[in-house]
Parts: C-alpha cells; sequence; structure tokens
C-alpha cells in the first residue's frame, strides 16, 4: 500500500508581510501599556521628604587647667660614704701601755675618749732637763745684765761720752736671752711630747682597722689604724642638667646659701632610718659614663635615744633621697601622656578644640611642669581618631 503525496505549497510574500506587520504590533501595544501604567502609579505615589542627618558632637574627657606655685621635689638614689677618714698615727715613739677596748675593726668609739696610752719616762726626763737649762739661762741673763749695769756706771763716772756695745755687754745679753728662749722652747716642746702619749678620738667614731696592741713599741708617725667620723655622712647623688638647675648647689649657684635641704631614706639591718641633711657641693667632674652631674649630700644619722645616742649607720649603705628643689610659680601640671609626639596639647576653650604648645619649665619621668595654657580651660585626655582645630566638642572632667 503506498502513500499518496501531499500538496504543500510555501506561503506568498503578501502572507508573510502580514504575519510580521501583526506581530510588530503586538509588540508596541504591550510598551506602550507598560508606559501609560508606570506613569500612572508614579503619579499616585507622594514623594518623600528630605531629612537632614543630624551631626554628633564628641563627648571627651577634661582636666581642668589649673596655674599654681608647686614645690618641686627631685628623686635620687646613692651610696653612703664616710665624710671624714682619719688614719690613726703616733706622733711620738714609745712603748704601748694600754689600748681601748673598741680599737678593734667595727669598734665604736665616742668623742673624745683614749684610744691608747704611750709610755712617758723618758719624755719626763726630758721635760725636767729643760726646766733646768731654763733656769741656767735665765741665771746667766742675770749676770750678764748686773755687769752691764755696773760697767756702765763706771764708764759715766769716767765721763767718756757715749759707751761701747762691749762696754754695756750688749751681745752677751742677747746671747743669754736666746740661750733662756731656746730652753723655754723646749720645756713646751716636752709638754707637747707628753700630751701626745694620750691618744684621743676627734669625733665619735667608728673603726676600720687597728695595728696597735699593748707592749707594742711603735715609732713616731707610725700608722696605728683607721677611723670614721660616725655622726656625718655624704652621698653621692647623680642628677640630669634640667634638675641641677631647679637647686642650690655650693660653688654652683651664686644664690645657694647653705644649699638645698635633702631627706635620705636608709635601710640598714632591716631597719629604715630618714636622716636630714643638705647638698654641701658638686663634684668636680661629671660622670665619664653617663654624663650626669654627681652632687654631694650630707646627712646626719637620727637620734634613737635620750641620751643623743644616733643611729649606727655604715658606708656602702643603699639610700633613697628627696631633694628639695626651688618653688616653680605660674606653672600647670600635665602627665606627659597627653602631650602628642611634637609636644603638642589639645586644649578645650568654649567647648572648641584649640592646639597649644606650652613651655616645658621642668620634666619629671612621668609629668611636666608647663607654662602657656589658658587658666579654666580644659586639658584633653581623650585619645581622638579625629581631632581638628575648632572642632565642637562636650566635655566631662576626667577623674583625678
Amino acid at each position: 500500500m503506498s502513500a499518496e503525496p501531499t500538496d504543500v505549497r510555501p506561503p506568498t510574500r503578501a502572507q508573510h508581510w502580514r504575519a510580521s506587520l501583526g506581530q510588530a504590533l503586538v509588540v508596541l501595544g504591550a510598551l506602550a501599556l507598560g508606559i501609560f501604567g508606570s506613569q500612572g502609579l508614579s503619579s499616585s505615589q507622594r514623594a518623600p521628604e528630605r531629612q537632614e542627618r543630624p551631626r554628633s558632637t564628641p563627648l571627651v574627657s577634661v582636666e581642668p587647667i589649673v596655674v599654681r606655685e608647686v614645690q618641686l621635689e627631685i628623686e635620687g638614689q646613692g651610696t653612703l660614704r664616710a665624710r671624714t677618714e682619719l688614719a690613726l698615727a703616733a706622733q711620738v715613739g714609745g712603748r704601748v701601755l694600754a689600748v681601748h677596748p673598741e680599737l678593734r675593726p667595727g669598734g665604736r668609739i665616742a668623742a673624745g675618749a683614749v684610744l691608747l696610752e704611750l709610755e712617758r719616762s723618758d719624755l719626763e726626763l726630758a721635760l725636767a732637763q729643760a726646766h733646768a737649762e731654763r733656769a741656767g739661762a735665765e741665771t746667766q741673763l742675770a749676770n750678764q745684765r748686773a755687769e752691764a749695769a755696773a760697767a756702765l756706771a763706771e764708764w759715766e763716772a769716767l765721763g767718756a761720752g757715749t759707751p761701747p756695745p762691749l762696754v754695756s755687754r750688749g751681745p752677751q745679753i742677747a746671747e743669754a736671752e736666746a740661750r733662756l728662749a731656746a730652753a723655754l722652747a723646749r720645756i713646751e716642746r716636752a709638754r707637747l711630747d707628753l700630751e701626745r702619749c694620750t691618744l684621743r678620738a676627734p669625733f665619735a667614731a667608728c673603726v676600720l682597722e687597728a695595728r696597735v696592741a699593748a707592749g707594742d713599741l711603735v715609732q713616731a708617725g707610725a700608722q696605728l689604724g683607721r677611723l670614721y667620723d660616725t655622726s656625718r655622712f655624704e652621698i653621692p647623688v647623680p642628677v640630669e642638667d634640667h634638675e641641677l638647675a631647679q637647686l642650690a648647689v655650693p660653688g654652683l649657684n651664686a644664690d645657694a646659701g647653705a644649699g638645698s635641704p635633702v631627706e635620705a631614706l636608709v635601710r640598714l639591718g632591716g631597719q629604715s632610718w630618714r636622716c636630714p641633711g643638705r647638698i654641701v657641693r658638686i663634684e668636680g667632674e661629671l660622670d665619664p659614663r653617663t654624663r650626669l652631674a654627681r652632687l654631694v649630700a650630707e646627712i646626719e644619722p637620727p637620734e634613737i635615744g635620750p641620751d643623743g645616742r644616733r643611729a649606727a649607720l655604715l658606708p656602702g649603705a643603699f639610700a633613697q633621697l628627696r631633694l628639695a628643689a626651688r618653688k616653680l610659680e605660674g606653672v600647670v601640671r600635665v602627665e606627659r601622656q597627653h602631650l602628642d609626639e611634637e609636644g603638642l596639647a589639645w586644649v578645650v576653650v568654649g567647648g572648641r578644640l584649640a592646639r597649644m604648645r606650652p613651655e616645658v619649665v621642668f620634666a619629671a619621668d612621668a609629668e611636666l611642669y608647663v607654662r602657656g595654657l589658658p587658666a579654666g580651660a580644659g586639658l584633653l585626655t581623650t585619645r581622638l581618631a579625629i581631632a581638628t582645630e575648632g572642632m565642637a566638642v562636650r566635655t566631662a572632667e576626667a577623674a583625678p
């Protein structure tokens, strides 16, 4: 069974044109409908009102700027050393008869106490001999003067005018007077030597070293030990140049007077002693390693008993010091962290920021004393991400 062929003819040009025109009209109608619909919707809605966003004023913390008078105190530290150290030596020779029981390393001896006694026999004999020589010189001088008086009387009886020196025995009298003076000097020397047989402590002392015992035979000038004065101590204190300018230092400042007062806290043997004192001088050179000036403070151990007994301090003990410096007038105290890297400060004046450069008068470790900030204003203590000159801020006083 065979299929019959179908008669399929292609559309004519007129048919194709009519189909394309119909599609275009459909598209244009859809576009017109969309445009008219959107216009209708937009005309039915109200335009939104324009609102401005309020600007926020930052809240910052400030410290009140107070101009005042400040008594500076400079802190330092050092170690004690003896103000006076003495080499104990004999001025005369002889055998040692007695020695103070505390004349040993570490021993403490009161001022005026007898340190040791030397044998006196030879010196007493020398004193007796000097007295005898004086008596002989006095007799010789008296004889010469008597002979001179007799010779002058005879010369005047002769009426020969002015007598020559030999008649008046001038040279003989001068020689006798010289012998008497020498005898008196020997007596004084013998007395001094006898006094020097007794060695006394010139001050309240502690013994560093002793080289003598009873029975020793010592020579004049021999060193017998070393002592130091326990009533006064010195403390070298290194200070920086800007600190030095605020202190009264004898030998450095024309108006130093007695030197700036000092209080030293000395710790020794589990106890703490507060010792008053003063700056007495500046050492002759800067520290070669640190280039700091070294002041010398002299302190006095405090009394610890009604009998006037003082605390027993030792050289080498560590001390912390507070040095009273000059008074600063018209300054403001600020913390170092409240200035920026350029040394400028942000100040709140009338609710707005102002950037100022204060004059640093004195600098400590964490605080500065400055001039040039307006009294009554506020020093900004808050770190702002953005800060500009004239920027408005709200302030809250910072906690002290």
